[in-house]
């Protein structure tokens, strides 16, 4: 039903993204969009067309509640418009209080994890298998909206469901303790400078007991500080043994560019897409195979499809690939556990925090 009152009134359901419904001008620009759900949605419109909006929904709907302005809480995220930076700050304040309040944090951490997150010790099963999965679910629950420097920790975590014991409780605690750091001040900070997407993808290889390598990737558009405003986020086991770094390089850019291709296809439909992606890659064998479409192991068709695909996104020119320092590659904090000067680095450029002049 909600959905279809939008319909009427002239908008479009997306292509991709079926909860988006936009409308466009008599040039093709974009006026309004939002994102709905049963009964409830977020929009960005102009002016004249808010006024438009609201009043054919309280027309049809009658007994509706909406709210305006630059500070809005949305399914429990906070949102800051600041119009002058043409930015956006999202921030999780009140959640993540109750959840440090519901487990009795008061110290906190620099870093999600230490130096020796992946190592596990002997040590006693939990009796209480639930309350750790309860944890770790609220962990990722901030950590896939304004957290993601957390969510390689509570990443590893998930794969404790069932057999966790007393020392992954107190790697989830010391989570909960970075969480406590700068509970005010931490956000994620949007200020992108155009649609031209960029993003980041990184491979910790062999990582997992089984020999499977971890992929991290983080995609946004393009930032007005000289980096990426990013807003989608990755960092997971792959699912299958490679035999060398490049070949887990080459899967951690399958995934996220595949999450790549769906938010150009989204932009394309609403006219805004700016040109091929710009993916940032620190291994430089891969980049080389990936436009050759050929790699040293021929025989295995799980990679021979990786290097194909990439290739043909290359020469569509629907994604560039270009290199970045490991150092310098932003995907790392999501592929493994990162500590240090290092790791307060890249989470400033990860969440968005101005790190240098435009």
């Amino acid at each position: 039903m909600f959905i279809k009152v939008f319909v009427d009134t002239g908008y479009k359901v997306h292509g991709k993204y079926k909860c988006v419904v936009y409308l466009k001008d008599s040039d093709g620009k974009v006026v309004s969009i939002g994102a709905v759900t049963v009964d409830d949605g977020t929009f960005a419109s102009t002016d004249s067309e808010r006024v438009r909006l609201l009043a054919k929904l309280t027309e049809v709907l009658h007994n509706i509640t909406y709210e305006i302005g630059d500070e809005i809480d949305v399914i429990g995220l906070h949102i800051s418009i600041d119009r002058s930076a043409k930015a956006a700050k999202i921030q999780q304040k009140q959640y993540v209080r109750k959840l440090l309040a519901s487990r009795g944090i008061t110290k906190r951490a620099p870093t999600p994890a230490t130096s020796d997150f992946l190592d596990e010790p002997e040590s006693t099963l939990l009796s209480d298998q639930s309350d750790f999965l309860s944890l770790n679910a609220s962990l990722m629950y901030a950590a896939k909206r304004t957290y993601p420097e957390i969510l390689t920790a509570v990443t590893h975590l998930a794969r404790q469901y069932g057999k966790a014991t007393v020392v992954d409780m107190k790697k989830a605690v010391r989570v909960l303790e970075h969480m406590n750091w700068d509970v005010e001040g931490h956000c994620l900070y949007l200020r992108p400078k155009s649609f031209k997407i960029v993003a980041s993808a990184d491979a910790s290889y062999a990582e997992h007991v089984d020999a499977k390598s971890h992929t991290g990737g983080c995609i946004g558009f393009e930032g007005a500080n000289g980096f990426g405003s990013y807003f989608m986020f990755e960092s997971s086991k792959q699912p299958i043994v490679t035999k060398s770094s490049t070949e887990a390089e080459l899967v951690a850019l399958n995934t996220v560019a595949e999450s790549c291709e769906y938010l150009k296809q989204f932009v394309e439909e609403l006219g805004l897409d700016e040109g091929a992606v710009i993916l940032d890659q620190d291994n430089l064998s891969t980049m080389r195979v990936s436009a050759q479409g050929t790699g040293t192991y021929k025989r295995s068709k799980h990679i021979r499809v990786r290097y194909y695909w990439i290739k043909e996104l290359i020469d569509m020119g629907r994604v560039a690939l270009r290199y970045v320092p490991t150092k310098e590659m932003v995907a790392d904090v999501l592929s493994k556990p990162v500590v240090g000067a290092q790791f307060q680095y890249l989470v400033q450029k990860l969440l968005g925090w101005v790190l240098k002049e435009e």
